[in-house]
Parts: C-alpha cells; structure tokens; sequence
C-alpha cells in the first residue's frame, strides 16, 4: 500500500490547473499589444509623432482602468461600481 506522501510526490494530479476556457484574457492581451504595435507603426512622422504616440498610449490606458475598476467593482460589490 503507497503511504499519501508517495502518491503525493508522484505529480501533476494534485496540481492546479488553470481554466482552458479561460483563454478571453490572451486574446485581450494579444488585441492590445497588437493595437500598441499599430501605434508605433503607422503614427505620422515628424514633429507630431510623439503626441499622437502618447495620446494613444494614455488613451488605451485610460480604457484598461476603466475596466479594471468595473471589474474590481463587480467581484467586491456585485454591482458595476
């Protein structure tokens, strides 16, 4: 008879495994990066390519704290907010 501790070493069994129907945050994070890339790519040259960089940039973050501020809201409170 195997005491607990052998099958305990013996694995992967008793180890968590993430949700495979949880891939929605890859593919948000994939969409971002990609709209960054975009950014990067094509924003005008010369003298205005750093603002209109910037803007996007802090507009896209604008856009993930209000999301993360819906979410902390749903999972504490129930509610949006």
């Amino acid at each position: 008879m195997e005491s607990e501790y052998a099958v305990r070493a013996a694995g992967p069994r008793d180890r968590r495994r993430p949700d495979p129907g949880d891939a929605g945050g890859d593919v948000r994070g994939l969409l971002t990066g990609g709209a960054a890339a975009l950014v990067f790519a094509y924003a005008p040259r010369g003298p205005r390519r750093g603002p209109v960089q910037a803007a996007a940039y802090a507009g896209a973050l604008m856009v993930l704290v209000v999301a993360a501020v819906v979410k902390v809201g749903e999972l504490t409170s129930g509610g949006v907010l």
